[in-house]
């Protein structure tokens, strides 16, 4: 009976890096098999990176020198063009 509980407990211990795999780990974006992202899950990914760069740089903004303030105002400005780029690169399907 004590084996099979720490055989249970091995098995859940070597099976929980799978359980914790990202939303973008599922879908292929990050896929160590070389899976392609669907267009969709590529997009979602990017906007999410975008809102949190934005919202951490405008954290640095507030609480930081003046280097680093300045380095956080360029991670606003060029992840704010993001969505405007993205309309270029991935045209609305007609």
């Amino acid at each position: 009976m004590k084996s099979f509980i720490a055989l249970a407990g091995l098995v859940v211990f070597l099976a929980s890096p799978v359980l914790a795999q990202s939303a973008a780990e599922k879908t292929g974006v990050n896929s160590v098999m070389g899976v392609a992202p669907k267009t969709e899950d590529f997009v979602t990914e990017v906007a999410s990176s975008d809102m949190f760069e934005i919202a951490s740089s405008k954290l640095a903004l507030e609480k930081s020198d003046d280097a680093t303030k300045t380095f956080a105002q360029q991670m606003i400005t060029d992840h704010t063009k993001t969505p405007t780029n993205s309309r270029r690169w991935f045209p609305p399907a007609r």
